[in-house]
């Protein structure tokens, strides 16, 4: 099937009582992939890091029926859970482009037996919340996969399928404005970083410019926008003392 069979036609509703054929859900560079396509094995990946070995399983239907079988409909599940083809589609042409799975990014795309299909591409701190949320549950639903697969050799494998929490350094700059590892996050993008962040287990290591001065009018909405967002999702944050402050 060509990508373009992927697009919706038309507004998207409930996928109704069409069977999922078509599943794939990759994080970019080859940092984690779930996927599926018809007649095919559930393919389950995620990208050695710091000398580790790459992670990879295969579940074929015939060998795993009935967790396959079972596994598809959870995942159809998530889909409508999470409401995803209610989302407009964003950069569909990339989702899987050759070019665009080099970079940074989380890609997308789905198709069910009446031929209802999405597809959309994401910078990773720009996921819409539907987007996260399945991102996560995708990831705790392979960790079950691959422990139930193999048991007695798959756990640490499967725990990599969900990463050691990561910590993103958030800074209010004097001007109001909001910097996650030195990289300006504007305030319409901030729940989507931090609900991947949560997807991640991360935490927040927090800090503000200028914390011997008053806060400004702008710094101050700033900080209470962060603080309910952080608060509201339960992420775990803590204060960032600069070392010459310590002095």
């Amino acid at each position: 099937m060509s990508l373009f069979g992927f697009l919706k036609k038309q507004k998207a509703g409930p996928p109704g009582s069409a069977p999922l054929v078509w599943f794939e859900l990759q994080v970019t560079p080859a940092t984690f992939r779930f996927a599926f396509t018809p007649d095919q094995p559930l393919v389950i990946g995620y990208a050695g890091e710091a000398g580790q070995k790459a992670v990879s399983k295969l579940i074929a239907p015939a060998e795993f029926g009935e967790l396959y079988e079972r596994t598809l409909r959870q995942v159809d599940a998530l889909l409508k859970k999470h409401e995803v083809l209610y989302l407009p589609l964003t950069q569909a042409e990339q989702a899987f482009a050759p070019e665009a799975v080099k970079t940074p990014g989380v890609h997308v795309r789905f198709a069910y037996a009446d031929d209802l299909s999405w597809a959309s591409a994401y910078p990773r701190d720009k996921l819409p919340s539907e987007v996260a949320g399945l991102l996560a549950d995708t990831r705790a639903l392979a960790r079950q996969v691959m422990q139930q697969v193999s048991p007695g050799s798959s756990i640490a494998d499967a725990e990599r399928i969900n990463p050691r929490a990561e910590t993103a350094r958030i800074k209010v700059a004097r001007s109001g404005a909001i910097f996650a590892n030195e990289r300006e996050i504007q305030p319409g993008d901030l729940n989507a970083f931090l609900d991947e962040l949560k997807a991640r287990g991360g935490e927040i290591a927090y800090s503000r410019e200028a914390p011997d001065e008053e806060p400004t009018e702008s710094t101050t909405k700033s900080i209470q926008l962060l603080i309910e967002a952080v608060m509201e999702r339960k992420l775990p944050i803590r204060l960032e003392v600069p070392p010459e402050e310590l002095l």
